[in-house]
């Protein structure tokens, strides 16, 4: 999917408002469930094209248990086949969150702030910013405004629209330019859950785009704004650190012997190579030295790192352990297996993505 629409589904998962999140993002990965030109949608009762949806697919879902899911549509102009695509695209999405543990199967849970309006305009502002415009009010109605062009009329039901802000999917020109997908916003949502901010040359000042976007406000107002944006990123940073842990760690299988056999290959050092090497980092390198005593004690060395394994009769055995203290240090336990294997090496490679862009 698109990153913008994962950034959503990660970030309603993480803010317990997933389900109709889920309905957002599955209705922007089709084409527009609703069969109505754009200037004749509904978009007067929550200033929001996703929202409508969230609340035509509920509907649907009622009508669907009365088998009466193609009337419904019938009536209200919709593609009952894309709301078919929509449920089915839900059920997917949410197997991939379970899969890589940002859910279980308590949805309860994940849909405690879900009745929450301004929190899914949040979540939607979070995901497709910076398709952002400004809604310019005029005597009888209202304009918009976006980066790249000139203030554009809009053709809707709506002579206003009590929010300052919209934020966009798609752009579309024909004649005039419309805008697809668009949810209202106000300049709290947008401050808190936009792009970074920016100190201005005053106090007071704060700017986002760069500086195409500017708000004047107290300066007290101002370190209010920064604060409680920090600690929304320090949030969602332990959230997802949380689900990083879990998706690792979870099912764990006990190891019989350092050293035994498994997936991966047919020891520990083959396990660490091939853990290694899928993440994207070289093979790893022993040294081995032999003891006073006539056993034999091996270092594993891979990214600038080295690891002492224990003391073993032979050099064989000796690499064969300091392999599998390095499993046991980059997994987190005495834990192994095919899945560990796998998520680590995703893990490591993530991780080196990081290291290279810092």
């Amino acid at each position: 999917m698109e990153p913008k629409l994962g950034k959503m589904l990660i970030l309603g998962a993480i803010l317990n408002c997933l389900d109709p999140v889920l309905t957002v993002v599955a209705g922007l990965s089709i084409r527009d469930p609703f069969l109505t030109p754009f200037d004749k949608k509904d978009f007067s009762r929550e200033y929001s094209d996703h929202l409508a949806l969230v609340r035509a697919y509920e509907g649907w879902q009622d009508a669907e248990k009365d088998l009466a899911g193609y009337e419904y549509c019938w009536k209200i102009f919709l593609s009952a086949q894309s709301m078919k695509a929509i449920d089915s695209l839900r059920r997917e999405f949410y197997s991939l969150l379970k899969d890589t543990s940002f859910v279980d199967s308590n949805r309860t849970t994940y849909n405690t702030w879900s009745y929450d309006e301004h929190l899914l305009r949040a979540v939607i502002c979070y995901g497709l910013y910076p398709g952002i415009c400004s809604v310019v009010q005029n005597e009888k109605s209202f304009s918009l405004k976006t980066m790249e062009d000139c203030q554009n009329s809009v053709n809707a039901r709506n002579s206003t629209i009590p929010y300052p802000w919209l934020v966009f999917n798609d752009k579309i020109k024909v004649n005039s330019v419309f805008l697809r997908d668009s949810t209202a916003i106000s300049d709290s949502v947008l401050l808190l859950f936009g792009g970074s901010l920016l100190r201005g040359e005053i106090e007071g000042h704060v700017k986002m785009l760069g500086g195409y976007l500017e708000f004047f406000m107290k300066p007290s107002i101002a370190a209010l704004y920064q604060s409680l944006r920090k600690e929304l990123e320090d949030l969602i940073q332990i959230k997802w650190q949380h689900t990083s842990k879990s998706f690792v760690s979870a099912a764990p299988v006990a190891l019989g012997s350092r050293v035994d056999s498994g997936p991966g290959g047919d020891n520990s050092k083959s396990q660490l190579q091939t853990l290694l090497t899928r993440a994207g980092y070289a093979a790893p390198t022993y040294m081995t030295q032999q003891l006073k005593n006539n056993q034999f004690q091996a270092t594993v060395e891979f990214n600038g790192v080295q690891i002492l394994g224990q003391p073993c009769n032979n050099k064989k055995q000796a690499e064969k352990d300091a392999a599998a203290e390095a499993l046991e240090w980059l997994i987190g336990g005495r834990q192994i297996g095919r899945d560990y294997i796998e998520n680590m090496s995703m893990m490591l490679k993530k991780s080196k993505r990081e290291h290279y862009q810092t």
